[in-house]
C-alpha cells in the first residue's frame, strides 16, 4: 500500500515537498528524519524539501539519528537549517527548526 502511494507521488514529479512529521515517535521506529528521507526520495531531482522538525534532528549524535543523517546525505544535500522561535509549539515545548534539502543532488561540503 505504501509503495503504491509513493509511486503515485513520484509519477506527479513534485519539485517541492513540505512536511511537519509527527514528533517523538522514535521509539516506534518512526524517526522524524525517516519522514524527511521518504519525502526526498519521492521529490524530483533538484527539488526542494522543507521539513519543520525538532532541533534534536539537526544536533543529536545518537546512533539512530546519525544513521538517518548518513542515509539522507549520501544522496541529497542539506541547503539550510533555520531556527524557529522556542514558543512556536507552545505549550508542548518542542524546539524546532526548518531543514531545507535539495533532492537527489549531492554537493560537497565546500559548496554548502
Amino acid at each position: 500500500m505504501l509503495e503504491e502511494i509513493e509511486q503515485k507521488i513520484i509519477d506527479l514529479q513534485p519539485t517541492v515537498s513540505m512536511l511537519n512529521p509527527p514528533y517523538s515517535l522514535k521509539e516506534e521506529g518512526k524517526h522524524e528524519l525517516n519522514f524527511v528521507l521518504s519525502a526526498l526520495n519521492v521529490t524530483k531531482k533538484d527539488g526542494l524539501v522543507f521539513a519543520i522538525i525538532p532541533i534534536s534532528c539537526a544536533i543529536e549524535n545518537n546512533k539512530q539519528t546519525l544513521e538517518y543523517k548518513k542515509l539522507i546525505l549520501e544522496n541529497h544535500t542539506l541547503v539550510s537549517v533555520i531556527s524557529m522561535p522556542e514558543e512556536l509549539f507552545y505549550p508542548v515545548g518542542t524546539i524546532t527548526c526548518i531543514m531545507v534539502f535539495k533532492a537527489k543532488v549531492k554537493i560537497g561540503r565546500a559548496h554548502v
